[in-house]
């Protein structure tokens, strides 16, 4: 059976989330360089194929609550930040998001449109 285009645009979402999940946990951060870090990430996601557009979210509250005091940064975990991903495949468009949800980081899909 050929996946429909729905499920491919989902899988394409999925993709998506779990590559910005895996790539950018772990990286460093600070108070500074939340709008950079943030901006970097959803450049580096929406040059995915069918990526039209991404938003990340990185709390500061989240940052500067689990910074180290003496070196005045953290590490980027996934409980710190919030992600919406829409695909478009064809005639298809899906909204995925990552959110925190009983202190673990989900990927869920948000809508299914056709267009």
């Amino acid at each position: 059976m050929k996946p429909t285009e729905a499920e491919i645009a989902c899988f394409e979402a999925g993709v998506k989330l779990g590559s910005l999940y895996h790539q950018f946990s772990g990286a460093p951060v600070s108070i500074d360089s939340i709008e950079s870090l943030s901006s970097a990430i959803e450049k580096s996601i929406e040059n995915q194929p069918y990526c039209t557009e991404v938003s990340v979210e990185i709390f500061k509250d989240k940052v500067q609550n689990s910074m180290n005091e003496k070196y005045r940064y953290t590490e980027l975990k996934g409980d710190m930040m919030e992600v919406r991903v829409e695909i478009e495949y064809k005639d298809t468009e899906v909204v995925s998001k990552m959110k925190v949800d009983g202190g673990y980081p989900l990927m869920f899909v948000e809508s299914i449109e056709k267009k």
